[in-house]
């Protein structure tokens, strides 16, 4: 089970949270609190009572030192993908020919997910099931799975991120959104933070995940057979 948050710092910002299971989402949610710190707190029980053994945050803007280092990484590495035709239009494409940083190829690449699960569904065309999607719906009974609200706003989201111009896929970041976004007529629309889309996106990029390690684990010890009285 991974979970992931999208943490915040201003009280009347929520902290998108999520849990899946493989590629099952059975919670998103969003976290209040009076701070970032307590919505961190939150986030590590939320994902421990789930019985997360991995989890993954959005340091953006922290570490800036290491992003460095994984966004040379990234840049070179050859340009995948089963949906865009780009692909198809030059060999050994590369990550910077196509995508601005890593933030981009990880909406790409959730996006891409979304896509193949509806051809799944909707087409009946065939892909590994590791690289679908699927979100559980809530159970009022047992008060597992998401709530609808939390889903809807789920989508909202993701339908709300706007892309950048540039030559290459690139998004706003989020200081830019909570800004304005600056319209054809020249008015600026501010975007409130995707912390819940974000928080997903998040879930499935393995550099922004910790894995638990128990360091308290014994190993038992064998049981030795019982013999005759």
């Amino acid at each position: 089970i991974t979970s992931a948050c999208d943490p915040s710092d201003t009280g009347n910002d929520p902290c998108g949270f999520i849990s899946r299971q493989g590629v099952i989402f059975f919670d998103v949610d969003e976290i209040e609190a009076e701070n970032g710190n307590r919505k961190a707190d939150e986030s590590c029980r939320r994902a421990i009572m789930n019985g997360s053994d991995s989890f993954g945050y959005d340091a953006d803007g922290l570490g800036a030192t290491l992003r460095d280092h994984f966004d040379r990484g990234f840049a070179d590495a050859i340009f995948k993908s089963e949906t865009a035709q780009l692909a198809n239009n030059r060999i050994n494409l590369r990550n910077k020919d196509v995508l601005y940083n890593k933030k981009a190829q990880n909406i790409i690449g959730f996006a891409e997910r979304v896509f193949r699960t509806w051809e799944a569904v909707v087409e009946g065309k065939y892909h590994d099931p590791d690289t679908l999607i699927s979100f559980m719906t809530y159970d009022t009974e047992t008060k597992r799975g998401i709530k609808p609200e939390m889903l809807e706003k789920l989508k909202a989201e993701s339908c709300k991120v706007p892309l950048k111009a540039a030559d290459t896929v690139k998004f706003y970041t989020k200081e830019e959104m909570r800004k304005g976004v600056t319209m054809p007529d020249g008015s600026r629309l501010q975007i409130p933070s995707p912390n819940l889309f974000d928080a997903a996106v998040l879930s499935f990029d393995n550099a922004g995940i910790i894995n638990r390690i128990n360091t308290n684990y014994v190993m038992p010890k064998p049981i030795k057979p019982m013999g005759r009285r």
